[in-house]
């Protein structure tokens, strides 16, 4: 089943706390516990703990090398979301690809058309 199309996005952009008031210990006070799919999201979520070495005795460091391709930083050190350069090899693939995908197509036409022309009708 296709959604309707609507006017506005179906995601919204509110930030929703983590956090929640846990039962009251003996004080009277409350603990703040993290809700069930903060807690989910965090732990499947990619980490690089490497500065953190000194907090942690053992530092998740599985998504560094991805963390560190994705960031491209310039030589004052901000990083820009853009994407790099362009890849010269894949560029001409895409334009050999687009340019034999014409000709075929083109090619295909004309054969349509001749054997169309072809066609006699005998029962006259």
């Amino acid at each position: 089943k296709i959604p309707p199309i609507r006017d506005s996005s179906i995601i919204d952009d509110e930030c929703y706390a983590c956090g929640e008031a846990g039962e009251a210990n003996q004080y009277g006070y409350q603990e703040m516990e993290v809700k069930e799919a903060c807690g989910n999201v965090y732990t499947v979520a990619g980490k690089c703990e490497t500065a953190l070495s000194g907090y942690n005795s053992y530092p998740n460091e599985n998504a560094c090398q991805y963390i560190s391709g994705i960031a491209v930083t310039s030589a004052n050190g901000i990083i820009n979301s853009a994407g790099g350069s362009s890849n010269k090899v894949a560029d001409a693939f895409i334009g050999i690809f687009a340019c034999s995908f014409v000709l075929l197509g083109s090619y295909v036409y004309y054969l349509k058309t001749k054997l169309d022309r072809g066609k006699i009708n005998l029962s006259d």
